[in-house]
């Protein structure tokens, strides 16, 4: 799953060399593995206890990601995403994906 989720960001532009892409793909693999939408709160949480780090820099990491990721979009959307808009519009994406492809 990793691999996918990988190469999907790497499709729409995401940059991997932030500290954020790690954390980003951590956090859609939760929020695909679950069922219900998890806070993002908790979603910080697990990231942090899964790098060892705490939730504040996991939130910030991401944030700054995504603010890299829109600002180099030619067509963005006036308001930028937040990040639980981001991970869970790249989760639904890639869950669309893989029900067309299987």
């Amino acid at each position: 799953m990793r691999n996918q989720i990988v190469l999907y960001l790497l499709k729409i532009g995401v940059r991997p060399h932030y500290k954020g892409f790690n954390y980003l793909i951590t956090a859609i693999t939760i929020a695909l593995e679950s069922n219900k939408r998890i806070p993002m709160l908790e979603i910080y949480e697990m990231v942090g206890r899964a790098h060892n780090v705490d939730a504040k820099r996991v939130e910030r990491c991401i944030r700054t990601l995504v603010g890299i990721y829109y600002d180099s979009m030619e067509d963005a959307p006036r308001c930028r995403y937040t990040n639980s808009e981001f991970i869970y519009l790249c989760s639904e994406q890639m869950k669309l994906q893989e029900a067309k492809e299987g």
